[in-house]
């Protein structure tokens, strides 16, 4: 924990090391790259962001129906792809490499046949593993039988072979189908997310934070990528239809702060940051 900063946490860094940092979570349209929806978290690691964002921007934009998430390795979680089901957001996530790979391509889990009324995988030398333990993971061995296989050198480099199946496989194996149908859609994710991260650090100098606390680091990431939003705007509309919006917009505020006198303050002081932004364009 930093003395610093109480909500920053230690995160790897492209360098190899590690900072005291925040995770900013975005997500961008493909029509017109403009972010519609940024987070904040503390969390080193991607997992149980994907559905998280995916319900921030449904409850953004509006949307009741077919979401199309793409994501990267890091979010390829099963318990969080489930709930991204169970919420209806279609996931197109790479699926990470295994932590070891088994000795002889022959003996991968692909190769194995499973037989679902009595339970139990068919090993491709014709040995059965039967389902150990009674957790939620289902675990399927053959110690006796591993031992004394002439094929074991081929299948693991342990002393028996042993089959992990995730009680989420079902979710994890719809996704994997579905990134492996869509190689073409998948690949558009990093110019269309990493693109707004490099324009913010290199040419708004984004590198880092000037505030401290969650909750003032998540409004400077909020200004930070609506000035960009803006930049993304003026490259799309031009110079003078974007001030013709924000004309637009000004009169439909001011007539709501008619109708209700609270907003008058918040509404003029809007106008008078818009009313800058139209001197500076």
């Amino acid at each position: 924990m930093s003395v610093v900063d109480p909500d920053a946490r230690l995160m790897g860094n492209n360098r190899g090391g590690v900072d005291v940092s925040y995770n900013v979570q975005s997500a961008v349209d493909e029509k017109h790259y403009l972010v519609v929806e940024v987070n904040v978290t503390n969390k080193p690691a991607d997992h149980g962001q994907l559905s998280i964002m995916g319900k921030r921007i449904r409850k953004r934009l509006k949307i009741k129906g077919k979401i199309v998430l793409l994501g990267d390795k890091g979010y390829y979680n099963g318990r969080d792809l489930r709930r991204c089901h169970k919420n209806k957001l279609t996931v197109i996530v790479a699926k990470q490499k295994a932590g070891r790979e088994v000795p002889d391509p022959e003996y991968k889990l692909d190769k194995f046949t499973y037989t679902e009324g009595p339970d139990y995988f068919t090993c491709p030398a014709g040995s059965r593993l039967s389902r150990t333990g009674v957790t939620e993971a289902r675990v399927y061995e053959n110690k006796k039988v591993c031992g004394a296989c002439g094929h074991r050198a081929k299948c693991t480099a342990g002393k028996y072979r042993r089959i992990w199946i995730s009680p989420y496989q079902k979710a994890c194996r719809d996704v994997d189908e579905r990134t492996a149908a869509n190689p073409d859609l998948y690949r558009k994710r990093q110019m269309m997310v990493e693109h707004p991260f490099g324009t913010i650090k290199r040419t708004m100098n984004g590198y880092y934070f000037l505030l401290r606390t969650m909750q003032k680091v998540r409004g400077e990431v909020a200004l930070l990528f609506l000035a960009y939003n803006l930049k993304r705007a003026i490259n799309i509309l031009g110079t003078g239809g974007l001030r013709q919006r924000l004309s637009a917009f000004s009169s439909v505020l001011f007539s709501l702060s008619a109708k209700k006198p609270a907003i008058v303050t918040a509404c003029t002081v809007f106008m008078a940051r818009i009313g800058y932004l139209e001197t500076a364009l």
